[in-house]
C-alpha cells in the first residue's frame, strides 16, 4: 500500500512538472510568435516608408515661394498619379530642394 501511494506521489509530482513546462513553453512560444509578428509589422512599416522617401521630391515655386513634396505613384491600372502637399521651405535642406523655374513661350 505504502509503495502504491509513493508510485501515486511521484506520477502527480511528474505530471505537476510537465504540465509547468508545458505553460512556460506555450508561454515561450507565444513570446516568439508576438516577437515574429512585431518584426513582420517593422519591416512593412520600413517598407511603406522606403516607398515613399524614395519616390518623393521637394519643389519651390518661384511665383509663390511655396515648397512642395511631389510624390509621383502608378496605380493598379497603370495611371499615373502626382500628389502634392506643401510643406516649410525651411524644413528642407537645400539639398533636397529643388527650384523650378518658369519657362517663357
Amino acid at each position: 500500500m505504502k509503495t502504491l501511494i509513493a508510485t501515486m506521489c511521484i506520477v502527480l509530482v511528474a505530471i505537476f512538472v510537465v504540465g509547468c513546462a508545458s505553460s512556460a513553453e506555450k508561454e515561450q512560444v507565444a513570446m516568439v510568435k508576438k516577437s515574429m509578428h512585431e518584426r513582420e509589422i517593422a519591416e512593412q512599416n520600413q517598407n511603406t516608408v522606403d516607398m515613399i522617401v524614395n519616390n518623393s521630391v521637394y519643389i519651390k515655386d518661384p511665383r509663390t515661394g511655396l515648397c512642395y513634396i511631389c510624390r509621383q505613384s502608378n496605380t493598379a491600372y497603370d495611371f499615373r498619379v502626382t500628389t502634392l502637399a506643401t510643406v516649410p521651405c525651411e524644413a528642407v535642406p537645400s539639398t533636397l530642394l529643388i527650384t523650378g523655374r518658369i519657362r517663357t513661350k
